[in-house]
């Protein structure tokens, strides 16, 4: 009957959107796994584009007042929930022994030596870059 494959386009298009935003997670979680900036420049990529939207609907006439509201509400929301995620909490250090705390420091200055492997240390620069729009 019609009305019994209506329901099974409803549930198919249901599956569709639920294994989406799976992959979406996925994906997220391991752009995190790889690079723990990702999320502070999803953030200031999220809000940069919200602040876009709402300058052009604040300048564009003829654009429904319940649309406007409606748009700007749910990018608010999405907003929060952005917000609301967190970083990966990074493991705590390994406890020094009493003698390491006053003994020669392990890498001597001025010898080049970058920051650790997966340790997120980024010069100003690239922080003003990745971050300028907030």
């Amino acid at each position: 009957s019609p009305r019994h494959s209506k329901l099974e386009k409803a549930d198919i298009l249901e599956m569709t959107v639920k294994h989406l935003r799976s992959l979406q997670r996925a994906q997220m979680t391991a752009a995190l796994s790889t690079d723990p900036t990702v999320l502070g420049k999803y953030r200031a990529g999220f809000s940069e584009c919200m602040n876009e939207v709402t300058r052009f609907l604040s300048t564009c006439e003829g654009v429904n007042t319940e649309v406007r509201t409606r748009l700007l509400g749910h990018l608010a929301s999405c907003m929060t929930q952005i917000n609301a995620m967190n970083y990966p909490a990074p493991p705590p250090p390994p406890p020094l022994p009493p003698a390491a705390a006053f003994g020669p420091p392990l890498v001597p200055p001025g010898s080049g030596a970058g920051p650790l492997p997966g340790m997120p240390c980024k010069p100003g620069a690239d922080a003003a870059k990745a971050y300028g729009g907030l």
